[in-house]
């Protein structure tokens, strides 16, 4: 068995640079390919996955960061999408359209 979170796009992001998304399950986490050059929306039309040895917590957290990228400095975090799995669990599957939230847990629109 396996979680798999495929991100297709994420829209509405402020100014213009390259994007770059980090995914989190379980203290593990994968990123994405740099998007060059989005504008205000990057497709990212991934698919990340988690092998999974035990079962699935339905308060267990998902959490996906979207970054403007820099080769030469810290990448600048634009936003954040956390999510608790229990819908998952239950389903066995869902498909999320939601907003970023910053570190006060604001939206980022």
């Amino acid at each position: 068995m396996a979680l798999v979170v495929y991100l297709k796009s994420v829209s509405d992001l402020p100014g213009k640079g390259d994007r770059l998304a980090k995914v989190s399950f379980r203290g593990l986490s994968f990123y994405s390919r740099v998007l060059d050059n989005c504008q205000d929306e990057a497709r990212f039309e991934e698919a990340f996955r988690w092998p999974i040895a035990s079962k699935v917590d339905g308060n267990e957290m998902l959490e996906i960061n979207i970054y403007n990228y820099s080769k030469v400095f810290t990448n600048r975090l634009i936003g954040t999408f956390r999510m608790v799995l229990q819908k998952v669990v239950e389903e066995g599957h869902l498909e999320v359209s939601d907003t970023l939230t910053d570190d006060n847990n604001t939206s980022v629109l």
